[in-house]
């Protein structure tokens, strides 16, 4: 009698050790479940964020060739600028009409080429 009643004391103690152990391994799988999740949106957003600056650098080396071409092209203009300086109607417009004949195979160019 003594010995069952150890036995069901010392087996219902087992079982709440048992118990116990089981809920703790469930919660941290749960845990790590959540965490993997977790990281895998992380990544998915640093994935999607080095796209992004790949595109931004990408778009910045354009732009800034874009700004390069405009500026030669403005110093070229401002450095003609003064010959129209004092000229009347009609020889204003035939030098803008020669220049724009002179730079147009060079517009057709980049055209084909870009």
């Amino acid at each position: 009698l003594e010995l069952e009643k150890l036995k069901l004391q010392v087996g219902g103690q087992l079982s709440l050790r048992y118990e116990s152990k089981t809920k703790g391994v469930e919660k941290i799988l749960a845990e790590n479940e959540r965490l993997r999740k977790e990281l895998k949106k992380e990544g998915d957003c640093t994935e999607k964020l080095r796209i992004a600056k790949s595109n931004l650098e990408i778009m910045n080396e354009k732009l800034s060739v874009q700004l390069e071409e405009t500026n030669k092209r403005l110093s070229f203009a401002e450095s003609r600028g003064p010959q129209l300086e004092g000229a009347d109607s009609k020889s204003w417009k035939s030098i803008v009409v020669t220049r724009y004949h002179f730079n147009l195979p060079y517009v057709k160019c980049r055209n084909l080429a870009g």
